[in-house]
């Protein structure tokens, strides 16, 4: 399967702990995008994926609707006994307007089928994309890691680097390099909490980073 919205969208196989003592558990919760970014830190967020990947593989199945540019992705999973979840997915990447991303996960209880939650489902996919790299990050990466590279510099590029520093808190220093720097600017403006800059050379950034994380479009280094 391949398409923009297979490029874009990624299923979440696992609620965290956090969210379910917030009461994902009771009938029909709703959590908005405000939501999931409260609830779901990133230290508990990677703890819960570590477990997660280490379970049984859950059943996947799932449907791709194109229509030019546009598409529609159907990402079902069900991990027998526990949890049944549906992930709907909406890309257009011309919109102006709205989120060029957006969507729904409806999670069901895994016994007798009863929905549960319905989860914003661009901030989980965010969310979840974002935790994932950095749990490889706490496998990979320098235990004192002092220095992050972000490869762009979208909408991945603050949470990416939010879950890298929470997998290696030693790191002191974040450099952006984006292929145009009006993003990159922006990106550094908006993190002013911590020691960020722009890489104007990327070689050379790369020759500075312990850690490098990539989000770009590119097909190719």
């Amino acid at each position: 399967m391949s398409g923009p919205a297979e490029r874009h969208c990624r299923i979440c196989h696992v609620v965290p702990k956090s969210a379910q003592r917030a009461g994902l558990r009771e009938l029909m919760q709703n959590f908005s995008a405000q939501d999931v970014h409260r609830l779901l830190d990133y230290s508990t967020l990677m703890d819960a994926l570590d477990e997660a990947h280490r379970g049984p593989m859950p059943i996947v199945e799932r449907q791709l609707l194109e229509q030019g540019q546009d598409g529609m992705i159907v990402w079902s999973a069900w991990l027998p006994d526990q949890a049944m979840g549906v992930k709907v997915m909406t890309l257009y990447p011309q919109n102006r307007s709205q989120p060029t991303v957006q969507g729904l996960f409806t999670l069901f209880d895994g016994h007798g089928g009863a929905p549960l939650a319905m989860i914003d489902g661009a901030a989980l996919t965010v969310r979840k994309t974002a935790a994932d790299s950095g749990l490889a990050a706490r496998y990979l990466a320098p235990v004192d890691a002092r220095v992050l590279l972000m490869v762009g510099a979208g909408a991945m590029a603050p949470h990416l680097i939010a879950a890298h520093r929470a997998a290696r808190p030693s790191i002191e220093r974040v450099l952006v390099w984006n292929r145009t720097t009006t993003r990159a600017e922006k990106l550094v403006a908006e993190l002013v909490d911590i020691d960020i800059s722009m890489a104007p050379d990327l070689p050379a950034a790369v020759g500075q980073a312990h850690v490098i994380s990539c989000a770009t479009r590119s097909m190719e280094p």
